[in-house]
């Protein structure tokens, strides 16, 4: 009696496997592509964005402007238009893609002035230098603002949300809620969010 019982056991375990071998196969790894131009550090990019979650953050190489996307299919990374477009010492990024699974990362000289303008979803910005200009509709930002001592400015707001910035000692909720900070030093931060979350990292 215990063979037949043995028998349908490793049966069981032989399907199983290959189900989730067939399950595997069958979950297509993200799709994606990217583009790339030459930028030289100290100048201003533009950005406006479609939702999605997107990350910005210093490149390998300080004079190009690398963006790299992916999709969750092959059909939904057809409908992506990514542009970067060059005039003089301003660059300007524009993006539109799928709603579900858009993800963006965007590499640029480490010394740059941000201006941003996203639909909705979650932007994150790290290790940038410079004036930064972040507004989201609906969504989270996060920026590392890196030393507080650098600004002479820092101004953040949310018509409902959070903000959560211990670089200036603020943290506060509910609507409309706003910030203003002095600095001394030479750049500026303004961000808004309208509904969702706003985090500002970096060291007093």
């Amino acid at each position: 009696m215990k063979r037949p019982v043995l028998m349908i056991a490793i049966s069981a375990a032989f399907l199983s496997l290959a189900v989730a071998q067939n399950s595997s196969l069958t979950q297509a790894p993200p799709m994606g592509d990217s583009l790339e131009r030459p930028f030289m550090p100290g100048g201003t990019v533009r950005m406006k964005l479609s939702g999605g979650s997107y990350e910005i953050r210093p490149g390998p190489d300080d004079n190009k402007i690398h963006v790299r996307w992916s999709t969750k299919s092959s059909e939904q990374l057809k409908k992506v238009q990514a542009h970067v477009d060059l005039k003089g010492s301003e660059a300007f990024i524009t993006t539109q893609g799928s709603k579900n699974g858009f993800h963006v990362e965007i590499e640029l000289p480490a010394r740059t002035d941000l201006i941003v303008r996203l639909s909705t979803g979650d932007i994150d910005i790290r290790g940038m230098e410079g004036n930064k200009d972040v507004e989201c509709h609906a969504g989270d930002i996060m920026i590392d603002i890196g030393r507080a001592q650098d600004y002479r400015e820092v101004n953040a707001s949310v018509k409902v949300g959070d903000i959560e910035a211990p670089p200036i000692s603020v943290s506060k909720g509910g609507f409309f809620r706003s910030t203003t900070w002095p600095g001394k030093g030479k750049y500026s931060l303004h961000a808004h969010v309208g509904a969702g979350s706003l985090t500002l990292l970096g060291a007093k």
